[in-house]
């Protein structure tokens, strides 16, 4: 069996959840990068794993709490930005097309609700091929597998 190596948050030598990161985790050879997403305030699905921005940015309070606009002035370390879902999903397709790759998107929802969203992004950028959603927090996972066309739905028990 083949070994499929995962960059947990792109890569630790870079600002985690950012595309620096993704980029990073890519060029040490890994077969996917999983990242973790939220929705804030003005609508959109970020990529951060805290509920709050206190940990991995220079600003302070929760993420639903922020515009993007807002998010986007935030400092994620080494002068990277929090990127959108859709940001991320463009970075990673970009690389696969230019480098002739299939490396796998592993998205993480942090927060009910988001699944659906999630799929509808996927989908309206022709990835589904190459995403795998995972969540710890919807047990209704099994419908809305059904109810959209991604393949890979993973669920699993938080302790």
């Amino acid at each position: 069996m083949k070994h499929f190596i995962i960059g947990h948050r792109g890569c630790v030598y870079e600002p985690e959840n950012t595309l620096l990161s993704i980029k990073k985790a890519i060029e040490l050879g890994v077969d996917g990068v999983e990242i973790d997403v939220r929705r804030c305030r003005s609508g959109e699905i970020v990529v951060i794993h805290d509920e709050k921005v206190d940990r991995t940015t220079n600003g302070k309070g929760y993420v639903k709490d922020f515009s993007l606009k807002y998010l986007k002035k935030l400092d994620a370390g080494k002068g990277e930005k929090i990127p959108t879902l859709e940001e991320s999903i463009n970075f990673v397709k970009k690389i696969n097309n230019k480098n002739n790759k299939q490396i796998k998107l592993i998205i993480e929802t942090k927060e009910k609700g988001l699944e659906s969203d999630v799929v509808k992004l996927i989908e309206k950028h022709n990835f589904i091929d190459n995403v795998i959603v995972i969540s710890s927090i919807n047990k209704k996972y099994k419908k809305i597998k059904q109810k959209n066309k991604c393949r890979h739905f993973i669920r699993w028990k938080s302790s």
